[in-house]
């Protein structure tokens, strides 16, 4: 009796995992509080921040620091899970 192989392609392919869509920084609202991010498109030369508080969980909001100017914003924390805009870390 002739024994049946599949492709290597097709055996690859059933066990590999799917990636998340490449447009989400992966985020967890537990881990988020003294995260360090780089904004994309930097605004009054501000490039890096870390979130300093958690302003609201229900609401999904946080507050973020720069580092150059110690300014702090208000933010919905959703949008850093946007690598459009966002970047895990400083860069």
């Amino acid at each position: 009796m002739e024994k049946f192989q599949l492709p290597l392609a097709t055996i690859v392919h059933k066990y590999t995992l799917k990636k998340q869509p490449e447009t989400m920084n992966h985020l967890h609202p537990d881990k988020l509080l003294h995260s360090k991010w780089t904004a994309v498109t930097p605004q009054n030369k501000e490039r890096h921040f870390v979130v300093c508080n958690i302003v609201d969980y229900k609401n999904q909001r946080c507050q973020i620091e720069a580092v150059l100017t110690r300014h702090r914003y208000i933010i919905d924390w959703q949008q850093l899970r946007d690598d459009k805009q966002w970047l895990t870390g400083w860069h």
